[in-house]
C-alpha cells in the first residue's frame, strides 16, 4: 500500500489540490472552517513528506528526542548559519576583491 502511495503522491497531491480549489470556489462559507486548518495540516504533510516517516508512526517519531534535537539545530541554527556565512561571506570578498583590482 505504501509503495503504490508514494508511486501516487504527485496525482493524489494534485487531486487533492483541484478538489480543494472546486470546493472553495463552488462553497466560499467553508473557507472559513476550513483556513484555521490550513498551516497544521500544511506543516504536517511536509514534515512527513521530507522526512519520509509514515504517518501512523509520526507520534513514535516526534518522542525520538536525538531526531527532533538534529531537527531542530539544522533548520533553526545550522541552515540559517550558513546562509548568512554565504551571503556576508560573499560579499565582503567582493568588497576585497574591488580594492585589490583598483590598486593595480
Amino acid at each position: 500500500m505504501r509503495d503504490q502511495l508514494e508511486k501516487h503522491q504527485s496525482w493524489l497531491y494534485l487531486s487533492f489540490i483541484a478538489m480543494g480549489l472546486t470546493l472553495g470556489i463552488k462553497t466560499p462559507g467553508l473557507s472559513v472552517i476550513f483556513e484555521q486548518w490550513l498551516w497544521p495540516l500544511l506543516g504536517l504533510l511536509l514534515y512527513t513528506t521530507f522526512t519520509q516517516i509514515p504517518l501512523l508512526d509520526l507520534a513514535r517519531s516526534v518522542k525520538d528526542t536525538r531526531f527532533m534535537a538534529a531537527l531542530m539545530v539544522g533548520n533553526f541554527i545550522a541552515i540559517p548559519a550558513f546562509w548568512r556565512l554565504s551571503f556576508y561571506g560573499c560579499r565582503y570578498l567582493l568588497l576585497c576583491w574591488r580594492e585589490f583590482y583598483w590598486c593595480y
